[in-house]
């Protein structure tokens, strides 16, 4: 099942914000099936672009050691908030 919700508000500055899934492929030295494994989550944010280095902050801070937030490399930006069901290491 493929779920969306597409959510939007207004932040403490009166600025709109919108829901965005973003999909990160994680640095090929951390993981052993590279070009598979990806990060995604969902972040409110004024745009696509300022939503990408929320959710790479929320994937270095996952990690027990540090990461630059630019080796998490955005593969994708989608509106909404969605929930991934399988990914390229399902297979």
């Amino acid at each position: 099942m493929y779920r969306c919700s597409i959510g939007s508000g207004i932040n403490l500055l009166g600025v709109k914000m919108t829901s965005y899934t973003v999909f990160l492929l994680y640095p090929d030295y951390l993981t052993g099936d590279f070009g598979a494994d990806i990060y995604v989550d969902s972040a409110e944010a004024e745009d696509a672009y300022n939503a990408v280095p929320i959710v790479q902050q929320r994937a270095v801070d996952a990690l027990e050691s540090p990461v630059p937030l630019d080796d998490f490399r955005c593969v994708a930006v989608i509106a909404g908030e969605h929930e991934l069901e399988l990914d390229a290491t399902c297979f």
